[in-house]
């Protein structure tokens, strides 16, 4: 499996109990129309970030997501956070902590702290696509421990 595919990993796993309305990721391979061709951007050097909607909200499930999440002993700590868009809807957010560390300290945003991290903290990024299929593996049977199934598709 290669980097790119290590983001919809993790979100296939949700997506397999409770269904995703909308999911965005930032890809470590960013593919570009250029012309008469697709191109390729590496773009590995910035931290996965991956942001979803569920088509309805199971609150029981995203709680125990976030427990999951947070006890999970990775290379990387991941931060699990819900928000509310602008129509009131929950949007999920799951990154390393590193993220919401440097947004805080610098009070700036997303896009500042992926190039501060792309910057001075390449090693991270590295490790943090390494780490996903081990916490995909991990939150997938920490749900079905739990006794959570999986849906019918």
């Amino acid at each position: 499996m290669n980097i790119e595919n290590k983001e919809i990993k993790l979100l296939d796993v949700i997506d397999s109990f409770n269904e995703l309305k909308n999911r965005r990721i930032q890809q470590s391979i960013e593919k570009r129309w250029a012309g008469n061709r697709f191109i390729f951007i590496n773009k590995s050097d910035f931290p996965p970030f991956m942001i979803f909607k569920y088509k309805r909200e199971n609150n029981q499930l995203s709680n125990k997501i976030m427990e999951i999440i947070s006890k999970y002993n990775g290379t990387i700590k991941w931060v699990v956070k819900c928000e509310k868009n602008q129509l009131g809807n929950n949007v999920w957010m799951i990154y390393p902590s590193l993220i919401s560390e440097v947004m805080k300290a610098y009070n700036k945003d997303y896009n500042f702290a992926k190039e501060y991290i792309a910057t001075n903290e390449p090693s991270l990024s590295k490790n943090a696509y390494q780490d996903l299929d081990r916490l995909s593996q991990f939150l997938e049977a920490e749900l079905v421990y739990s006794g959570f199934t999986k849906r019918i598709v």
